[in-house]
């Protein structure tokens, strides 16, 4: 299957390392758990100059995307995130051009929300452009993030508002999370639930959720409230 074979593609899933790497997580969980297939990648000289080890062997970093068989759903996953802001604009606006030759209607970017502690029961967030969206995830339990988050950082809050002036339906689906790595699962677990249902994709939850390979490529930060 190649790119012009996927012009019926409607909905892409988007995630690059962030706080408690919760994105990646679920990425990474959803291409190892369900029948996928890659389909390409987006190569951009805006990306951290890093060499990775990966089963294809060392390569640069990449955007990964992967379609998920029997559904209409293509994951786009980044190795890394540009070290500069000039670098997030540009690679978004790469990523937008990629997504609207693929024809895709629907973007749900993830993401967390640091909290000052791990939370033991963490809460899921979605802001959307799409007041029908936020319906929707209100009934699978998520809360509006008004008043809960004041700016997101990187490619997950760029990639939102770039798709909304382009009038793309666009959603971003923040866990709360301490920030660490490993409590990142228990977040990554909550948006592996409710994008279950709510793309209507089913998820085995009795896989182990792992933690991601490559912990160097996270953005680290220690500021409390930090999203993205």
């Amino acid at each position: 299957m190649d790119e012009e074979e996927l012009v019926m593609s409607k909905k892409a899933i988007i995630a690059f390392p962030g706080v408690g790497n919760i994105g990646m997580i679920v990425a990474d969980y959803m291409i190892n758990n369900l029948p996928v297939k890659k389909i390409g990648r987006i190569k951009s000289d805006e990306f951290p100059a890093i060499l990775l080890d990966s089963e294809e062997n060392f390569r640069l970093p990449s955007i990964n995307m992967y379609s998920v068989k029997n559904s209409d759903v293509i994951i786009f996953a980044g190795d890394a995130q540009p070290p500069t802001e000039k670098g997030v604009y540009k690679l978004s606006d790469e990523l937008i051009t990629k997504m609207k030759k693929l024809k895709i209607k629907q973007v749900i970017s993830l993401g967390g929300i640091g909290t000052e502690t791990e939370p033991k029961n963490p809460r899921v967030y979605v802001i959307s452009n799409r007041s029908k969206n936020y319906r929707k995830f209100i009934k699978l339990g998520v809360e509006k993030a008004n008043g809960n988050v004041n700016a997101i950082f990187g490619m997950t809050g760029i990639v939102f508002g770039k798709l909304s002036e382009h009038g793309i339906d666009t959603s971003i689906l923040l866990a709360e999370t301490g920030g660490q790595i490993e409590g990142g699962i228990n977040g990554a677990s909550k948006i592996i639930k409710v994008l279950s249902s709510y793309l209507k994709i089913k998820m085995d939850m009795n896989v182990k959720i792992q933690k991601r390979r490559h912990e160097n490529t996270i953005k680290e930060t220690d500021k409390i409230h930090y999203i993205g």
